[in-house]
């Protein structure tokens, strides 16, 4: 048998196969009182991209009526703020995050001290446009940092015991 035979033959069975797969399906879904699968729109699942599931926080961060969440924008927010948090050598990058998002929060609400909280829910949009400007913005340390990354010179000199 050549490989085209079987790969015809192997493109039978598994057409074959979804068939009895959709049947199976819309069985379940008569018994269940639901629509049957064959009226679903078919779109066939694949990975999503790294870059993709990046952004899905902030697809998830918007409710049904298109309104943005508190608690949304709390995790977008925090995700950012965790980004430098398990860095081996100390890098004052979250520090400094933490600070510019405190005064753009005092910024927008009128006040000291503001939380996300404190943001009406008509502005919260207002607070993921400035985190995206954040993150595309080069401050003179590289896109998306604020502080310059820890230099080379700040690590611990190596012990002498390379020279034995």
């Amino acid at each position: 048998m050549s490989l085209e035979d079987l790969l015809t033959r192997n493109n039978e069975l598994l057409g074959r196969n979804n068939e009895l797969l959709e049947a199976l399906i819309d069985a379940a879904a008569d018994k269940a009182g639901g629509e049957p699968a064959g009226e679903k729109p078919k779109t066939p699942r694949t990975r999503k991209p790294k870059d993709e599931a990046k952004t899905e926080g902030k697809e998830e961060a918007k409710t049904e009526a298109g309104a943005l969440t508190h608690d949304a924008v709390k995790g977008t927010v925090g995700e950012w703020l965790g980004e430098f948090k398990g860095a081996v050598l100390f890098d004052g990058e979250t520090e400094a995050r933490k600070g510019a998002i405190k005064a753009a929060l005092a910024k927008l609400v009128g006040k000291e001290g503001a939380t996300i909280a404190d943001v009406p829910a008509a502005d919260l949009h207002r607070v993921i446009t400035w985190l995206d400007k954040q993150k595309a913005k080069d401050h003179g340390h590289g896109v998306g940092r604020i502080t310059a990354p820890p230099a080379a010179a700040d690590e611990p000199e190596s012990s002498d015991d390379d020279d034995i």
